[in-house]
């Protein structure tokens, strides 16, 4: 299928990676690219790299804007992209040199999305792990649809798929979009979210699809890179996760407050103990977070008085929790909450050793 793909590439900050991240988008056997450089007020020289490149390759426009956000600028990159199907790309990230034609040859149909597995590489480029192999797949079944929905919000339940697979829907780098898709469904980030802009970006997006391909296939390199966004300790991170919790509970309102039980249900219960956990994890816990024990005790019982998180846990089937999701879920339910302090720090600590 002779086709265009449009590749966003969203820039702030990272100008020790960016030539990396453009070289290999512009070195991919796949040729037939438009390449969108968004420069989000960057305030070192990722602007200027981003001209030069322009200068030196047609295929590549250069945005310069005001710094919005990583929402912003990838919208901008979906205003002016023209390309039967579109991709992102994280700029201090690089990807395999036949990533775009691999994906490529896959679409026969216009499928609404194809999506390939990923590794994650140091701030060297040097391998630190591989992802885990899935069984290529073909969705179009409406049950099918509803498993990738499910999956991304870490659904246990669904045989092969597991939560360990939910970063594989949720993330928007190692994916083709068809722009149509994006364009007739109105789907574009919410500039309005400073953290997971892409679950619930993709969480809307499967939510529409009607054909997923996915590739055993890793074509991504993903950077752990220490000075990223992602990894930083954020004041406002109770609310900032709340942004996402309360939007899909609006969203799914009809579903969690039906009688009868079902999948998706018991999916959005399970996903709000694993926001519940993040919340220990990322915020009230966390080494950065200079409080004391009694503070830390206060901040998770006004958090278990959220009304999403009460009736997950006083609602949610442990069927479809892991073993950790159990035991906070009793904890919860026995308002142990000096305990919880206890086991969250223990954890914490050794996911650092």
């Amino acid at each position: 299928m002779f086709m265009k793909i449009s590749v966003i590439v969203p820039m702030y900050n990272v100008e020790k990676y960016l030539e990396e991240c453009i070289k290999s988008i512009i070195n991919q056997t796949f040729t037939n690219l438009e390449i969108i450089l968004v420069d989000d007020g960057s305030p070192d020289n990722c602007g200027i790299i981003a001209d030069n490149y322009m200068q030196q390759d047609d295929r590549i426009k250069v945005i310069h804007q005001n710094n919005q956000g990583l929402s912003a600028a990838r919208n901008a990159g979906l205003q002016v992209a023209s390309g039967e199907y579109v991709a992102f790309v994280d700029s201090d990230d690089f990807l395999d040199k036949n990533m775009y034609k691999v994906m490529a040859e896959q679409i026969k149909q216009n499928e609404d999305i194809v999506i390939c597995s990923y590794d994650r590489v140091d701030e060297s480029s040097m391998l630190v792990s591989k992802k885990k192999h899935f069984d290529s797949f073909y969705f179009c079944e409406q049950e099918e649809l509803n498993n990738c929905v499910c999956c991304l919000l870490g659904c246990k339940c669904l045989d092969d798929w597991n939560n360990y697979f939910a970063d594989l829907f949720i993330l928007p780098w190692n994916k083709l979009y068809r722009r149509q898709f994006i364009v007739q469904n109105n789907l574009k980030y919410d500039i309005q979210f400073r953290a997971h802009e892409d679950t619930w970006f993709n969480y809307n997006v499967f939510k529409c699809a009607e054909t997923v391909i996915g590739l055993d296939y890793v074509g991504y390199h993903f950077r752990i890179n220490s000075a990223s966004i992602t990894n930083a300790f954020k004041k406002n991170r109770l609310e900032l996760n709340y942004q996402l919790i309360s939007n899909i509970y609006i969203d799914n309102y009809d579903i969690l407050f039906q009688k009868k039980d079902n999948k998706m249900k018991q999916t959005i219960l399970a996903f709000f103990t694993l926001c519940f956990i993040g919340d220990l994890d990322q915020y009230i816990c966390h080494s950065c977070n200079d409080i004391n024990r009694y503070e830390r005790i206060q901040q998770i019982k006004e958090r278990a008085t959220l009304i999403e998180y009460k009736k997950a846990f006083s609602e949610v089937s442990f069927s479809f929790l892991t073993t950790g999701q159990k035991i906070y879920t009793i904890l919860y339910r026995l308002k142990m909450w000096n305990t919880m302090v206890i086991l969250t720090k223990i954890r914490l600590k050794r996911k650092k050793c």
